[in-house]
Formats: structure tokens, sequence, C-alpha cells
């Protein structure tokens, strides 16, 4: 999409399928793209259930559009550590994050979970962001938590604005399959409700913003530490 309004497709089909719920792209130095792919069913809310396991990642290149990896659990937002070493992607219905090693070729490897193996009851992680120390910083979409992984793998919640009752109930339906748009809808609360990402700005890149999917603003607050440069910031200055 350019500053003018025009759009152009660059891939509607993964080997020959529809690609499903697309949530995320992410550019890398080498101009890959990375897709995330949370559910190939349609109705997404028909996807939070413990066990489906249909979210993939592709990979988009000068070799075309490929699926570097699947059986995730809802697909969410994915980053780069600062020299592309490993890809950590989000698991919103595992309530946790993973990471691979990805290779020159761009090939993912080593999967393994990143930080606690759950990251507590009523989680469901979305958005996340490295800040320029290591620590990555995470949100949870339907408890409205603001959280730190840091490089020991140690969680730590910054802020916490979830409505207990409500997101029991939802953990409850989880569980047992029997999410409805009733019962989600109800959650979300606070500054941010639905809380779903964490980015860095301002010209040292301190200041951190929070976005949600129910908010009608963007909170925002300066950060002890600056964010961890990203492709298009190094572009921008550069």
């Amino acid at each position: 999409m350019k500053r003018t309004g025009e759009t152009e497709v660059l891939f509607d089909t993964i080997d020959g399928s529809p690609i499903g719920k697309v949530n995320f792209v992410l550019r890398d130095s080498k101009d890959r793209l990375w897709i995330t792919v949370t559910t190939k069913v349609k109705n997404w809310i028909d996807a939070l259930v413990p066990d489906l396991d249909d979210g993939y990642i592709a990979r988009y290149d000068d070799r075309g559009i490929h699926i570097v990896a699947d059986g995730l659990h809802f697909t969410n937002e994915v980053r780069f550590d600062r020299n592309e070493e490993h890809l950590y992607v989000v698991e919103t219905t595992g309530g946790r994050i993973l990471r691979f090693k990805v290779d020159a070729e761009g090939e993912l490897s080593g999967r393994e979970i990143y930080g606690p193996s759950s990251l507590g009851r009523g989680a469901y992680p979305d958005g996340i962001a490295f800040d320029s120390y290591g620590n990555l910083w995470g949100t949870t979409v339907y408890s409205d938590t603001l959280f730190v992984i840091t490089p020991e793998g140690e969680q730590i919640v910054l802020l916490d604005e979830g409505d207990p009752e409500k997101v029991n109930a939802l953990d409850e339906a989880f569980f047992e399959k029997r999410v409805t748009a009733e019962i989600l809808f109800e959650t979300g609360r606070g500054i941010a409700p639905w809380m779903a990402s964490v980015t860095f700005g301002g010209q040292d890149l301190q200041t951190a913003y929070i976005g949600s999917l129910k908010g009608t603003r963007i909170p925002y607050f300066r950060a002890p530490v600056p964010g961890l440069p990203m492709v298009h910031w190094n572009e921008r200055r550069g």
C-alpha cells in the first residue's frame, strides 16, 4: 500500500490453497517478508480452543512464498532479535512465546519455548517488541496486561488492568471449548482495553506506545530503556 492510496496484491494463495486468516507481516534486513497466519478456520472466534494448531508462518522472498513453520496455536506477532539469529512468535491460544533459529537462507529450526511455558492463567499474548537490552515486551489481549520477558527468561508484569471475573469466565469457556462472542466481548477494560500491541517510537526510541482493539486512543509512556531499532527505522535515519 502506497501513501497515495494504490495497493498491489503480492499473493493470495499458498501452494494453490487459500492463505487463511493473515495476522502480521514483518520485513527483515534481507528484504524478506515474514507472514503469520492465525488459523485456517473461517470464523476466528471458533479457533479459540486449546487444541487447534493450524496456524503457520510463511516467508516471502525472491523464491516465492513458502510455509516455513506450522502446527502453531493461533499464530500472532513475530519479531527478530538484534542479529536476526532467532525469530520469536506469539501463540495466543498456547499462552506462550516460541522462537526458532534462522539460517542464512531463511530456514527455521530448533523450535523452543521462550520464557515461561505458560504466561499465566487468562494470558492470551498478542503483540511483542524488543528493547535494546534484549527484553521482550508483550501484551495479553483479553486480560489487558503489559509484560516483559527478560534475557534470562523471567516474566515481569508491568501493568495489569484486566477484569479477573470476566477473564476467568473466558478461561473456563476456552478450556471447555465453548467460547462465544458474548463471553469474549465481556472482557477488556482499562487504559487500553483488549491490549493488542506495544512498540517504541520517538527520536530516541524511548517512548512506548500501547495499541488496543477496543480503545479509541493510543496511550504512551516514557520507557526506562529504548526500543530495538527495526529495519525501517535504520533506513529512516540513514
